[in-house]
């Protein structure tokens, strides 16, 4: 699993901020996914990811991460 520091070497500490679709109905602000997962095996793997980022698609990939 990555942490924040080697992030920051690989250059991918940064997200995109984008206006989208907001399920509070407020379309004026921006936009950010913050996928979060929890398992009995203690480890609580966390991601950032691009506010116009896929739903299906970065749920698996952080799935898949953790096993």
């Amino acid at each position: 699993m990555e942490t924040y520091e080697s992030l920051l070497e690989q250059g991918e500490a940064c997200i995109r901020l984008l206006q989208g679709y907001s399920r509070d109905h407020r379309p004026d602000l921006n936009q950010a996914v913050l996928q979060l997962i929890t398992s009995n095996q203690g480890n609580i793997p966390l991601q950032a990811a691009d506010s116009n980022s896929s739903d299906k698609t970065a749920f698996t990939q952080i799935v898949a991460k953790a096993s």
